[in-house]
């Protein structure tokens, strides 16, 4: 029920950064365009221009700006929550998550050396 999702997430001294940012892929899945804090592991989430903007968290004109941009341009919003939803289901199901983690496994294997 909303128009964009966002959440500025910023990294915090004494405190690990953003791992990943599935709630952005949650939003993105629902066909959402978001607005994210350029940190951490938010980055591989988001794809800039792609399936969101990346914003500096601490720059509040800037996000300011991107949500506007957002709310202002409708086929803007459209085509970011469509190719979203089209890169989660391309990327992040848990199928395609496993065959990328088995793919990994493999490339160990392989390249461990022989006891």
């Amino acid at each position: 029920a909303c128009d964009v999702y966002a959440m500025p997430s910023r990294d915090v001294p004494g405190m690990p950064p953003e791992g990943l940012g599935l709630v952005y892929l949650e939003a993105n899945a629902a066909g959402k365009p978001v607005v994210a804090g350029r940190t951490g592991g938010v980055k591989d989430a988001v794809a800039h221009g792609v399936s969101g903007l990346l914003v500096d968290p601490e720059d509040t004109q800037g996000l300011a700006a991107a949500l506007g941009r957002i709310l202002s341009d409708r086929g803007l919003a459209h085509r970011l929550g469509s190719q979203g939803r089209t890169r989660v289901l391309a990327e992040f199901t848990w199928r395609r998550v496993a065959e990328r983690f088995l793919d990994a496994l493999g490339e160990v294997a392989t390249a461990a050396p022989p006891r």
